[in-house]
């Protein structure tokens, strides 16, 4: 298994994309390993309990937004950049376990509901992760950063069925 503690004081390695990092078995483990290891044998002592080193992966992810003319491309853009940040970035809590990694549905949802101008009218939004590395490790911790996400905000005459919609 693959740990950090609150203080994140262990060692972590980055695998760059279209690369594989092997983790490294932990010898000399610290206070928090320690009690984990204790909390696992309490409950059941027949396993062997191995700690790894963490290896983080950037995600890559490009998004692209249409937003009505009556909206601030430059303040959505930060918007929809500050929301995929703090819900997929490296210190978000999704991205502190293994086997993570946004879901299209997940971040359509949350640009919704947190980027008012993508939840009005007929704004429109496409979103690509870059799925390239599918082999999930539990040791594999995946993230999104400022470097691998791309935001393009468009702003222009969107048409709506009725009056008043757009805005």
């Amino acid at each position: 298994m693959a740990v950090l503690s609150d203080d994140g004081s262990e060692s972590v390695l980055t695998q760059a994309s279209g690369e594989t990092v092997a983790p490294q078995k932990i010898t000399a483990l610290t206070q928090s390993q320690l009690q984990i290891k204790a909390k696992i044998l309490a409950a059941d002592d027949s396993y062997r309990i191995v700690f790894y080193t963490p290896v983080r992966s950037e995600i890559s992810v490009q998004i692209q937004a249409v937003i009505a003319s009556s909206y601030d491309e430059t303040t959505v853009n930060a918007q929809i950049t500050k929301v995929i940040l703090d819900n997929f970035g490296v210190s978000a809590q999704q991205s502190k376990r293994g086997h993570a990694s946004p879901l299209y549905q997940q971040i359509y949802q949350l640009l919704k509901a947190n980027v008012p101008a993508l939840s009005v009218g007929r704004a429109d939004l496409k979103v690509y992760i870059d799925e390239t590395d599918s082999t999930l490790k539990p040791e594999l911790w995946r993230y999104i950063s400022a470097a691998s996400l791309t935001v393009s905000v468009t702003a222009g005459n969107v048409v709506t069925p009725y009056w008043g919609a757009g805005f």
